[in-house]
């Protein structure tokens, strides 16, 4: 495992990892967890767009948020007072996705096995049976797996 730092707004990805070792010939996951939130479409779509290109078999796994656009007054108050927390701590949420619309761009792109993992998908995979109750904090979070073809 390699942890490269990038911005991936201004420096190309496969450049970056190349000089930090990557073979393209070879198959790679990419977890790419925390970070899809804060870029520019143009920014995710060449992430995607190169990581698509890697050999067959290469995975991608990363979180996104919700479009809130759908959400009534309940649910939109809370997303937008946590989403005005966040801009004041200097790292304001730009990039959201509607999950069908996403799993059309992943799977025309070329991805196959495009997978998607809502809150409780999450919460019956990974936290059930905790004694803690920890469970996914917000129902606007997501993780998307998808796989080359």
């Amino acid at each position: 495992m390699v942890f490269v730092p990038i911005d991936f707004e201004r420096q190309g990805l496969r450049e970056t990892l190349e000089a930090a070792g990557l073979d393209t010939r070879s198959r790679v996951l990419f977890s790419w967890l925390g970070g899809t939130a804060y870029l520019g479409r143009e920014a995710f779509d060449n992430v995607v767009g190169f990581i698509v290109s890697l050999p067959a078999g290469t995975g991608l796994v990363f979180d996104y948020n919700l479009d809130p656009s759908p959400l009534d007054r309940s649910d939109r108050d809370p997303y937008d007072r946590m989403l005005a927390r966040i801009a004041a701590a200097g790292e304001p949420f730009r990039l959201c996705f509607e999950t069908p619309a996403l799993v059309r761009d992943l799977t025309a792109l070329g991805f196959r096995q495009v997978e998607d993992f809502g809150p409780q998908e999450l919460d019956a995979r990974y936290f059930a049976g905790r004694a803690d109750g920890l469970r996914i904090a917000s129902s606007m979070a997501h993780v998307m797996r998808a796989w080359t073809a």
